[in-house]
C-alpha cells in the first residue's frame, strides 16, 4: 500500500512530463520532478512506482528508507533510489527544502548500478549547478520538445558525473589514499606483462593486501575487477594488431597473452561482438 502525506508550503514547485517517443529513447528522462518546502510531518511511502528517484537535500534533512538500507540525507547530498522495490522518504525537522526528479531512460539502471554496487547511501553535490537555479530546470522538465529533452539528459548525466567523482574522492579520503599506490601498481604490471600469462597473484605479488581484499579495492576504485581490466586491455592490444599487422588470429593471441586462440576468440567476439577475423576484414 502507498501512504503519503504530501505536506509542503504553496511556494513548492511540482511539474510534470509526457516525454516524446524520442525522448523515452535517451539516456535519462523526467517524468515528474519538484522543488518541495516541506513541513516535519511530510512522508511518501510506495510499495514500487516504475521509475528511479534523485533527491537532493538543499537545506534541513530528511530521512530514506530503501531496501534494508535507511540514511539521513542532510544538506547539499543527494541519493538515487530504486523505486521499483518498497521505498520511503520523510522529514526529519520542520523546512525539509529538497528538489526531486522521477528518472527513466535506457542508462538509469546502470546508473544506479555503479552508483551503488552494494547499498545506497548519501553522495555530496556542493559543486551542482542545481543549487544555483533549480526552479529554472525544473520548469524546463515540463517541455516536451525533443531539444529540451536531450539538454535535460544531458544535464542529468553531468549531475550523476558528479556524484560519482564526490564518492570516489570521499572514499580515497576515507583510506586517506594508502590504497592508491597499490592500484597504480598493479594497472602498472598488467600495462607491462599484459602479453604473459598472468595471474592475480603475480599481479599482487608486491601487494601486502589479501586476494579478497585487493580486487574489491580494485573494483572500488577502477569499476571493475583486476581480472576484467587485464582482459579488456589484452582485447585492447588485439584490435590495434588485426588492424595494424599481417599476422595470424594465432600470433595475435599469444602476443595479447591469452591462453590459447580458442579462448581468445571467445573473449574477443564477448568483449566487441565479433570475432578477431571479422573485425580485422571490417578494416582491410
Amino acid at each position: 500500500m502507498n501512504k503519503r502525506s504530501e505536506n509542503v508550503s504553496d511556494n513548492s514547485l511540482w511539474v510534470t512530463s509526457t516525454p516524446s517517443q524520442a525522448a523515452s529513447l535517451l539516456p535519462f528522462y523526467i517524468t515528474e520532478a519538484g522543488h518541495f518546502y516541506a513541513f516535519e510531518d511530510y512522508y511518501v511511502s510506495r510499495n514500487e512506482h516504475d521509475s528511479f528517484l534523485l533527491l537532493c537535500t538543499l537545506k534541513g534533512s530528511g530521512k530514506v528508507r530503501s531496501g534494508e538500507a535507511v540514511i539521513n540525507l542532510p544538506s547539499q547530498t543527494a541519493v538515487l533510489i530504486d523505486c521499483h522495490a518498497p521505498h520511503a522518504y520523510y522529514s526529519l525537522e520542520d523546512n525539509w527544502e529538497f528538489i526531486w526528479f522521477h528518472l527513466r531512460g535506457n542508462s538509469i539502471q546502470s546508473m544506479y548500478n555503479i552508483l551503488y554496487p552494494e547499498k545506497i547511501a548519501p553522495i555530496d553535490i556542493i559543486t551542482s549547478k542545481l543549487f544555483h537555479s533549480p526552479d529554472e530546470f525544473i520548469r524546463a522538465c515540463s517541455q516536451n520538445d525533443i531539444a529540451s529533452a536531450v539538454e535535460i539528459s544531458s544535464h542529468i548525466h553531468s549531475i550523476f558525473s558528479i556524484m560519482l567523482n564526490s564518492k570516489l574522492n570521499s572514499s580515497h579520503e576515507k583510506t586517506n589514499g594508502q590504497y592508491s599506490d597499490y592500484i597504480n601498481l598493479a594497472l602498472n604490471i598488467i600495462h607491462e606483462k599484459y602479453h604473459l600469462p598472468l595471474t592475480i597473484e603475480d599481479i599482487m605479488e608486491q601487494i601486502p593486501l589479501s586476494k579478497y581484499h585487493f580486487i574489491r579495492i580494485f573494483n572500488q576504485h577502477i569499476g571493475i575487477t583486476p581480472y576484467r581490466y587485464l582482459t579488456a586491455h589484452r582485447i585492447n592490444a588485439a584490435k590495434i594488431l588485426l588492424r595494424s599487422e599481417n599476422i595470424s588470429i594465432a600470433e595475435v593471441a599469444e602476443k595479447c597473452g591469452f591462453s590459447d586462440t580458442s579462448n581468445f576468440i571467445c573473449q574477443f567476439k564477448k568483449h566487441t561482438g565479433q570475432k578477431p577475423l571479422e573485425y580485422k576484414k571490417y578494416f582491410l
